[in-house]
């Protein structure tokens, strides 16, 4: 074969990869589209609601996604995260409540507008959510995080705002209890120098939520949050 004759070939060759790879991505594409109006339909009717859960040690839960994107990596389903999505409603073969676990990433990629679903009370905590253990995120900071996620539609605040918030309130919190135990358990009748509480100096002054939040919490995924609060790059592996 010439080399002209080898570079038309290879030409054709990358042409039809483009146009494989094109078709896959359509077929990829109009498998989502239908299986997010299977899902949509059910939640905007009421007979189901999303539930954003931890995920329990003792019972191993598969993701239910047509294109798990973990599957492709490691061939199976299996929800290894600390966190899940349940799909609850209707009646399983079994007479029970029938649930459909999902990779929160794997969910956003079928249905990206989660925000959407929380004015319609389709999207919704499963009891209490926290940090998972050994995050570097305090659990109040984390559950404070989620909980705002949901109240404000999709938005929240910045972590390190929610931790040095805790931390400082916490401080004032430790002075303010040691000033009135002093002045409660070491003072006889008579005022005691020294003392603020005696000489009736101002106390330690309370953090407000105010100076350590902006004015208005900044749009995030629901995944990409609990990554940064489970310390992970990404959610799912």
């Amino acid at each position: 074969m010439t080399p002209q004759m080898e570079l038309k070939a290879a030409h054709g060759s990358g042409e039809n990869n483009t146009a494989d790879n094109h078709s896959r991505e359509q077929e990829w594409k109009a498998e989502q589209d239908e299986e997010a109006a299977y899902i949509l339909d059910d939640l905007h009717c009421g007979e189901r609601v999303l539930y954003l859960q931890e995920v329990p040690k003792v019972k191993v839960s598969h993701c239910r996604a047509w294109n798990c994107m973990p599957k492709r990596r490691t061939r199976e389903p299996i929800i290894r995260s600390y966190y899940r999505f349940a799909l609850k409603g209707g009646t399983n073969l079994y007479g029970g409540e029938r649930v459909q676990y999902y990779h929160i990433s794997c969910f956003e990629r079928i249905i990206p507008d989660l925000p959407d679903l929380l004015s319609g009370g389709s999207l919704k905590m499963d009891g209490w959510i926290a940090a998972p253990p050994g995050s570097k995120v305090s659990i109040e900071s984390a559950t404070k995080a989620i909980q705002d996620w949901f109240r404000y539609g999709g938005r929240t605040f910045d972590i390190d705002c929610y931790e040095q918030y805790k931390k400082d309130h916490g401080d004032w919190l430790d002075d303010w209890s040691y000033l009135h135990i002093e002045h409660q358990l070491a003072h006889t009748e008579k005022p005691s120098d020294g003392c603020c509480l005696c000489e009736g100096v101002a106390e330690p002054e309370e953090p407000r939520e105010t100076d350590y939040f902006p004015e208005s919490p900044s749009t995030i995924s629901l995944s990409r949050l609990l990554a940064l609060i489970s310390g992970q790059p990404h959610l799912d592996k």
